[in-house]
């Protein structure tokens, strides 16, 4: 469960500028050019794009404590400049995603700011009519006091900072015109600062699948998955997950589809050494009516938590989306979920109603609103709380 102890004004602000964070990506974000003219070679397609957006958020419960005295009433202002670079040749592909987050907040009278600075370069080369070889790496700085964070941590008291460092390759290769064959890897690294009882952490993953298309509508595959997670700091274990899955694609109409993937993976704890069993699945329902739009979702997965161990979420959604006229769209979702960590149980319920306006085709204006619910499982300890969002993107082209 949340902690309930109120917390200081000085806890309760958002990170200080973190100004060796932004010249780091910036460092990094001078050799795209590098990599652009690395690629240069040969006729190929180049577009240049500024997603941009500003956003205000008001919440009444930010946190969605679970006691009145560690609740907190949140104004957040958010400016989110990008750049993001393509490139796309008969040989090659690359993404450039470079972009930065600058906010304030006025939480109980104490204004904080923050900086979230982020880069995402993908390369993917074709070596063959039938095969490719991609890389990608991601660094990023965010804050522990956004939604996702406080439902995994339970964290509502410290303003943490989180940087996350990521490395991912891959290889797909066609054995025939129905059959493909992919080998992925990821490493992934995640450390905090400011406090709290946040955990450093190294996630090592690798994939081996091979799917058939069996019928024109209906593709199947099977995966083989192993996961190594080892916690850079504090007391808690580290773990191997093995796993073997089968999935399952299939479009029944134009208008309908379904995706389904299940996974039985066995857990060893490096500390205890007595393997648990467990599953992990995700079903996936699409049906697209003449004006509107409706996806019906179900999952559970086992996921490293940022407060040390693993995460298990089981997850029920939807999603309804419908045009009003050419401009206009109105959209409702909900969600209801259980998150279990570190011996503790949370329920966790969302829902949320939003109305979008098409400006022009570049330019879009959103407004949503969202009631959620929390409550510690076996206990009466509940929180509820009701955020309003609204939002201008742009995304000019070049």
């Amino acid at each position: 469960p949340m902690r309930a102890d109120r917390a200081s004004d000085r806890r309760h602000r958002l990170p200080r500028r973190d100004g060796a964070a932004i010249r780091r990506i910036a460092a990094l974000g001078a050799l795209v050019p590098v990599l652009v003219a690395g690629t240069a070679a040969g006729a190929a397609d180049w577009s240049v794009s500024f997603p941009s957006s500003i956003s205000t958020t008001y919440s009444d419960n930010w946190t969605m404590a679970l006691t009145e005295d560690a609740e907190r009433e949140v104004l957040q202002t958010l400016v989110s400049p990008g750049l993001n670079i393509a490139r796309d040749s008969d040989l090659a592909s690359l993404r450039v995603d470079l972009g930065v987050v600058f906010g304030t907040s006025n939480d109980l009278g104490t204004v904080g700011e923050q900086r979230s600075p982020s880069l995402r370069i993908d390369e993917t080369v074709y070596y063959s009519d039938s095969g490719s070889v991609s890389a990608g790496f991601g660094l990023s700085q965010s804050s522990t006091q956004t939604v996702e964070e406080l439902e995994d941590s339970g964290d509502v008291t410290t303003q943490s900072t989180r940087r996350n460092l990521s490395l991912d390759l891959s290889w797909i290769q066609a054995l025939s015109e129905t059959t493909q064959f992919s080998l992925s890897g990821s490493q992934r690294r995640s450390t905090f600062s400011g406090g709290g009882g946040f955990v450093a952490s190294k996630t090592q993953s690798a994939s081996l699948s091979l799917s058939e298309q069996i019928l024109e509508d209906l593709r199947v595959s099977t995966t083989a998955s192993f996961r190594k997670y080892a916690p850079l700091s504090g007391t808690a274990s580290g773990s191997n997950t093995y796993a073997l899955g089968a999935g399952v694609a299939y479009q029944y109409s134009d208008t309908l589809s379904i995706d389904a993937d299940y996974s039985f993976r066995l857990n060893r704890t490096k500390f205890i050494p007595n393997a648990k069993e467990g599953w992990n699945a995700s079903l996936s329902v699409t049906q697209a009516f003449e004006f509107s739009t409706l996806s019906l979702t179900g999952s559970r997965s086992l996921d490293p938590s940022s407060v040390g161990g693993l995460n298990k979420n089981d997850r029920l959604g939807f999603s309804y989306t419908q045009p009003l006229d050419e401009t206009w769209t109105w959209s409702l979702g909900g969600s209801w979920g259980r998150s279990s960590s570190g011996g503790n149980s949370t329920l966790n319920a969302t829902l949320t109603s939003g109305l979008s306006y098409q400006v022009r085709e570049d330019v879009s204006l959103r407004m949503d609103y969202t009631r959620r619910q929390r409550k510690a499982a076996g206990t009466s300890e509940k929180a509820q709380g009701n955020s309003v969002v609204l939002r201008l993107s742009a995304t000019p082209r070049w």
